[in-house]
């Protein structure tokens, strides 16, 4: 079993308009076609929930749309605040078919999992799970609680393969590698492009090449400013000095309380044809051991 976190999005119609597009090529590494699509499960019962069909057939998910993001408009969240939450949900090709209530169940585990939806809490944020296939299905999700406040889900990569270890137990399905929690996140596909595009302008430029991907370029220097330092402003500074960007971020409580940072490469000031901005990273982003709780445990603070 795979949970799938995908990258967060700013519109939850659009998203789910294609989810209940019917006949349209599986996902990337799904090997199906959308086929009776419909809410197996969700915040509330899903015959609540399920779209009405037009005269055509298609599904207008405009009315679920619309109370998907009712608290993301109460709370006044900005459109590009990206609150729009996607988890892909598949079984592995040799496991048996699920059912829509056995399917239900494993969505229900996850987003309790997840921290998104835990059981019982009727506040929590409105979530629905699409099925369009037999191998797997869909959990949409706003990123406002019902009561007003915001959620920032955390280690959810984690979260979710722990969730899909119990599901295979629970269902007697293919056993996947247990999580790793010490692993450091891998550099993605589109930061590999970004860091080839930068060796050509650099070529181009008549410039030295980057010495890899920003985020391992950046692991490299956090790693070797945090073996001299003995607290936070000593590691900062550190991190200055070696050429990187520190970005700290405060409690909005507790201004003088600092909760996280993230870190960053300056602009070369030669462009590929993407162009080259600054790209932020959490501590944990690097790597587990970096978050700003980890480098305090190892302070004694």
């Amino acid at each position: 079993m795979i949970g799938k976190v995908c990258r967060r999005g700013t519109d939850t119609r659009r998203l789910l308009g294609y989810l209940f597009t019917e006949g349209l090529a599986g996902e990337r590494g799904l090997d199906s076609t959308h086929v009776n699509a419909r809410v197996i499960a969700g915040y509330q019962p899903p015959g609540g929930l399920e779209p009405q069909r037009r005269v055509d057939g298609r599904a207008d998910v405009s009315r679920l749309a619309a109370l998907m993001d009712a608290p993301v408009r109460a709370g006044g969240v900005e459109k590009d605040a990206k609150a729009t939450y996607h988890l892909a949900i598949s079984a592995a090709p040799t496991d048996r078919v699920l059912t829509d209530a056995e399917w239900a169940d494993i969505a229900e585990l996850y987003v309790d999992r997840l921290g998104l939806a835990k059981r019982g809490d009727d506040n929590a944020v409105r979530w629905v799970a699409v099925r369009h296939a037999d191998n797997h299905v869909h959990v949409v999700a706003t990123l406002v609680r019902q009561d007003g406040r915001r959620v920032f889900p955390h280690h959810d990569f984690y979260r979710a393969r722990e969730a899909s270890l119990q599901v295979e137990r629970t269902y007697g399905l293919t056993p996947t590698s247990p999580v790793d929690r010490t692993a450091n996140p891998e550099v993605t596909r589109a930061e590999q492009r970004k860091h080839k595009g930068a060796v050509r302008a650099s070529a181009r430029a008549g410039l030295p090449a980057p010495a890899g991907p920003d985020r391992e370029v950046l692991r490299a220097r956090v790693r070797a400013a945090l073996a001299g330092s003995g607290g936070w402003e000593e590691f900062a500074d550190r991190l200055r000095r070696s050429g990187v960007l520190v970005r700290e971020r405060y409690s909005t409580r507790d201004p003088g309380e600092l909760t996280g940072y993230a870190v960053g490469l300056p602009a070369t000031g030669v462009q590929d044809r993407a162009g080259q901005q600054t790209v932020w990273f959490g501590g944990g982003k690097l790597a587990p051991d970096l978050s700003l709780p980890q480098l305090r445990a190892r302070w004694g603070q």
